[in-house]
């Protein structure tokens, strides 16, 4: 049996969740497009501001995947893969982004199917997914090494995906953006007045809209950064095998990013001192109507029909999430006076709710996902802290 090596990143923080995988081609090139002159449209599931789940059958049994063009490869959660009779084909010591290491199966399977569409040789990743991408029903990640052997069209008004092999033709309207492959992942050139950044990735598997390490930002950025324009926010982030220390990340809004033909106005900007990508995301990809052409390698870019779409949602200033037993503090916007509270605390109470009236992470985030029309009474010790939709005010005991 074959030993494969990859380093595999999965990341996920309150700000934005990213996927990347870096694997060897021989893994990168497996899987085989069986079905031929094909042209099916099927409804998607929109999660988490933007990221979208399909259905895919393995072996005649049916799942629920993220679709991630930053993805190097397919992934399958260790508990969804019970009982698919997936044939282990090698194993591999993944290390995620903050150098976290732990062994993994890669499994295979000659019977995939997407609404009737046939793949053979198709390979997986076993590990287990964070609980926030479980909590949405998602069993796995649909990577590059499926997504490259179709075209696509993702009408986010409709919430349906196109997926053929036939030939995809330019309508009016349309601006293209090309990509080169670097390891099959997309990459395009992002403009920012007079810089020009070659090597980002267009990934479906960010929320964000468009992510840069701190080792990458231009003067326009530095100022923004500098002017106190943006905003701060401190957390962790989680990946694949753990947490990572707590970081401070920059967010700020820029007007005048070029995609090629494509002006992206009043973009979000996070500036994470721990990425090492350039990341365009969902955020972006969302206000369009998109077809993924990879035939001729470029993205097509159409006006979406609906123009009441929600642009730069607000956030929390507070990040909460159940952790074995406890509600803590995952992550804080730093955009008020709320100094009493640091991360990791523990939360006695939130509107009256304490953790032990919620079973799992699931049914905690399920239920603080529906206060989003409240201001939240958050009681850490004695202190109390009323928490607003887009600011943060201090009561007298919390000062």
């Amino acid at each position: 049996m074959n030993r494969f090596f990859l380093i595999l990143c999965l990341i996920f923080s309150q700000r934005n969740i990213i996927a990347q995988y870096l694997i060897p081609d021989s893994l990168a090139k497996r899987g085989v497009l069986l079905s031929k002159f094909f042209d099916v449209t099927v409804p998607f599931e929109e999660k988490l501001g933007g990221l979208m789940i399909l259905k895919i059958q393995i072996n005649d049994q049916e799942r629920r995947f993220l679709f991630d063009t930053g993805a190097f490869m397919n992934v399958i959660d260790s508990a969804a893969m019970m009982g698919l009779g997936l044939e282990k084909i090698g194993y591999t010591n993944a290390t995620d982004a903050f150098g976290n290491e732990r062994g993994n199966d890669v499994f295979h399977s000659n019977n995939v199917k997407m609404s009737g569409i046939s793949l053979s040789e198709a390979t997986f990743y076993a590990a287990p997914l964070p609980p926030v991408i479980k909590c949405q029903g998602v069993e796995g990640i649909i990577g590059i090494t499926i997504i490259n052997k179709f075209n696509w069209i993702i009408d986010y008004d409709n919430k349906t995906v196109r997926m053929t092999d036939k030939k995809i033709e330019k309508e009016a309207g349309g601006k293209e953006v090309y990509y080169y492959a670097e390891s099959n992942v997309h990459k395009a050139t992002l403009e920012l007045g007079q810089d020009v950044f070659e090597d980002c990735t267009l990934d479906f598997g960010s929320n964000g809209e468009i992510e840069f390490p701190a080792t990458r930002i231009n003067d326009l950025l530095e100022k923004k950064r500098n002017d106190g324009s943006g905003t701060l926010s401190i957390g962790t982030t989680t990946g694949l095998h753990g947490k990572s220390q707590l970081d401070t990340v920059f967010n700020c809004y820029i007007p005048n990013f070029t995609l090629r033909e494509i002006r992206l106005d009043s973009t979000e900007v996070t500036i994470d001192p721990q990425s090492p990508y350039i990341l365009i995301g969902v955020g972006v990809f969302s206000r369009y109507k998109i077809a993924i052409d990879n035939t001729l390698r470029r993205y097509i870019f159409y006006p979406r029909q609906k123009q009441d779409f929600e642009v730069n949602p607000k956030k929390r200033p507070l990040g909460l999430e159940w952790d074995d037993g406890k509600i803590i503090v995952s992550n804080i916007r730093l955009c008020s006076s709320l100094t009493e509270v640091s991360v990791n605390d523990e939360v006695k109470s939130i509107n009256g709710k304490k953790a032990k009236d919620f079973a799992d992470y699931c049914a905690f985030d399920q239920w603080i996902s529906s206060q989003n029309d409240k201001d939240w009474e958050v009681i850490l010790n004695k202190n109390k802290c009323l928490v607003k939709k887009e600011v943060i005010s201090m009561v007298k005991d919390c000062r």
